[in-house]
């Protein structure tokens, strides 16, 4: 899969605005403000994806998207895959690379599209580091 991507990233010459839904532990409580983050993930913050991790093009689609249990990233990168089917259904399925490392640009609201009505989200917005 490292290669995969890695022969992807070479020939793709976008950049895609993709959403990582992160569960809470137990211990943590619901995240409904922007007081309520966690001290680790507040703007400044670094953030390490240890893993292959999915996101999603368009937030809604992120599981959790719709739950104060989860925290929604934002980032905008040339990494990962595309592997989704958006031209035939709504799967907008990216894969980003093992080791991506990023800093906590910001914290706030996004409003966002939801089975034709609207939701508002907390959103960290990540900004990646070379």
């Amino acid at each position: 899969l490292d290669r995969l991507i890695q022969s992807y990233e070479h020939k793709n010459d976008r950049t895609h605005t993709v959403y990582v839904a992160v569960k809470l532990p137990d211990t943590h409580g619901d995240v409904t403000d922007i007081d309520d983050m966690p001290p680790n993930l507040r703007p400044g913050a670094k953030v390490t994806f240890d893993q292959f991790t999915i996101a999603r093009h368009s937030l809604h689609e992120a599981p959790g998207h719709d739950s104060d249990r989860y925290l929604m990233l934002e980032m905008t990168t040339s990494r990962g895959m595309y592997f989704g089917h958006s031209d035939s259904v709504e799967d907008t399925t990216h894969v980003l690379p093992r080791g991506m490392a990023c800093e906590v640009a910001s914290a706030g609201y996004a409003v966002y599209e939801n089975a034709g009505s609207y939701g508002t989200r907390l959103v960290l917005q990540l900004r990646e580091q070379q």
